[in-house]
């Protein structure tokens, strides 16, 4: 149950008070609660009074005062008030409150969290989006992690949202890449093919063009001297490699509903509408033999060019004709998770989507923070290119898909991560996603065990009298009134690491109630009432791990 039920008792109680006293309540009041440090200082805790008298220049503590009165022993699920310090409100909540929320855990299943919008978006993601030139690796497994959690969070609030992935299929890295198989695919049918310059050293090199050669034979024998047999050798390079990142991210629990090709976009001819408009907005410049974008006038540190005097695109054009092609399908807002060396192209693209005539207010780029993968405390090697580094697969291989998806939440999106694989391997409690799967596993055992033993309580869990527990239980139970609170206040930051604390900090807390607690007792209520909490915590756990894209298992 979130605080919903408080805002409306508030609101009520708010109002009379204005109404007796005079009060000339601003247009839009907004009344926020909070969670005391302290048990002692109440379930929730509200300013509201000192805002108010802030802007009716009254004394809070009376204003305080004149709420409370209007409040007390009128409210549903609210035991009693107090006014502390300079005016803050304390709100002591009844049992029923907490026992309420430990039968809704258990009624509405997989559903419990969720909540309609008042305000529902039709919101876009886009993340990962990395070059199809190589397997994915670290950075691109970061980012899949924050975007797909970012997507559950906002689908869990109401949202429409669908997940993208940009296929950079164009340009000189493409290029470069399809060289480089080339060379290694005439070496196959013994004929000589000059390995370019900077190409890539990868062993995945070698197998995309053994590939190649197992499926089309010689058929792209003649790729040196004809560019239509080149073209189509490139195409297939790049369908491996596209495939390859398909079904990775989808044994990481991450599928996107929609694939955007780059190339598709330019042989439209987006890119020369985007220059028609920079020239019309008067946004565009010639100097230097290269054409340029006005970015010092949106805020940027230079200006930007788009094409080179070499008459090729850059990349801030071919991203402004695709952040222009997002705009035109209608989305409310708009979500780039870019990789860390982004960080100076963020104010460019913001201008150019400005200069187009579109509002940069609804677009959001999130930069993430670098990652260093570590192994007995050293940095393991990330380089592409040269092809010493380890990809996506091989950490998936190695630590498994939900350990690697619960690291990369551990930190905010934008903050440096060490991700630390010895830990991420260990059966121990140190281990924070080992720790709170097994705190959902705990449960499962503990009704098998019941099951076993032919312990006696009511299978109606909802139907337990939950007035046996007590302060401990209670505790827990309180948590489980927060989970709403949690994923609409992560869903609204864009911060899935809030969902990982709260399952650590709740897994402690069922941890720790079990080992001092015997949940199967000789009392057949009391038990069944304990059980109840059990489950929902149990629940709750599996939720909560579903929003990030990790497994709850049932026994380890």
């Amino acid at each position: 149950m979130n605080k919903d039920f408080l805002k409306s008792e508030f609101d009520a109680a708010v109002s009379a008070a204005a109404a007796e006293f005079g009060w000339e309540l601003p247009d839009a009041l907004e009344i926020t609660f909070g969670v005391p440090k302290s048990e002692d200082l109440g379930d929730y805790s509200c300013n509201i009074a000192m805002v108010l008298a802030k802007q009716l220049k009254t004394n809070p503590r009376k204003a305080a005062e004149a709420i409370v009165t209007k409040l007390s022993g009128k409210a549903e699920f609210i035991d009693r008030l107090e006014v502390a310090g300079p005016g803050f409100i304390n709100i002591f909540l009844k049992d029923a409150w907490w026992q309420s929320t430990i039968r809704e855990a258990i009624e509405n299943g997989a559903e419990f969290g969720k909540s309609p919008s008042k305000n529902p978006k039709k919101i876009q993601i886009e993340f990962v989006s990395a070059n199809p030139v190589g397997p994915l690796n670290v950075v691109s497994a970061r980012a899949a992690a924050l975007g797909d959690s970012m997507a559950n969070l906002l689908r869990a609030v109401g949202n429409e949202v669908e997940r993208e992935y940009y296929v950079n299929d164009a340009g000189n890295q493409v290029i470069t890449f399809a060289q480089s198989v080339a060379s290694r695919y005439m070496t196959l049918i013994g004929r000589d093919y000059p390995f370019p310059e900077n190409g890539y050293l990868g062993d995945y090199i070698e197998e995309v063009a053994q590939h190649i050669y197992d499926e089309h034979g010689d058929e792209f024998a003649a790729l040196a001297d004809d560019d239509g047999v080149f073209t189509r050798f490139r195409d297939a390079s790049l369908g491996i490699m596209i495939e390859s990142q398909q079904r990775t991210l989808h044994d990481y629990g991450v599928d996107f509903e929609v694939w955007f090709s780059d190339r598709a976009i330019r042989e439209k001819g987006a890119l020369d509408e985007v220059m028609v408009l920079l020239d019309g907005s008067n946004k565009a410049f010639e100097a230097e033999g290269a054409k340029w974008f006005r970015a010092t006038d949106f805020g940027d540190n230079r200006d930007r060019v788009l094409i080179k005097n070499d008459g090729e695109a850059t990349y801030l054009l071919g991203d402004l004709a695709y952040h222009r092609d997002k705009y035109q399908r209608g989305f409310d807002t708009l979500i780039d998770i870019l990789g860390p060396d982004h960080q100076g192209q963020v104010q460019g693209l913001l201008g150019g989507i400005e200069a187009m005539g579109f509002d940069p207010n609804k677009m959001k780029m999130i930069i993430s923070g670098h990652v260093r993968l570590l192994r007995e405390g050293n940095a393991l090697a990330m380089s592409k290119r040269a092809g010493d580094f380890i990809s996506m697969d091989e950490l998936l291989e190695d630590v498994g898909k939900d350990a690697a998806r619960y690291f990369f939440l551990l930190r905010s999106a934008s903050s440096h991560l060490d991700f630390d694989m010895d830990l991420a391997k260990k059966e121990t409690p140190e281990n924070p996603v080992y720790y709170v799967q097994y705190a959902h596993a705990r449960v499962r055992s503990i009704f098998k065990k019941a099951e076993e033993k032919g312990v006696d309580y009511d299978s109606d869990l909802c139907a337990a009298d939950l007035s046996l527990l007590g302060q401990d239980e209670a505790r827990i139970a309180k948590r489980l009134c927060r989970f709403e609170e949690m994923i609409e206040r992560s869903a609204e930051r864009l911060e899935p690491h809030n969902i990982c604390y709260y399952l650590m900090d709740l897994a402690s807390e069922f941890h720790s109630y079990y080992n001092k607690t015997k949940v199967l007792t000789e009392d057949p209520p009391l038990t069944s009432a304990r059980l109840a909490l059990s489950e929902a915590v149990r629940q709750v756990i599996a939720n909560g791990l579903a929003l990030i894209g990790v497994s709850p298992p049932d026994a380890m």
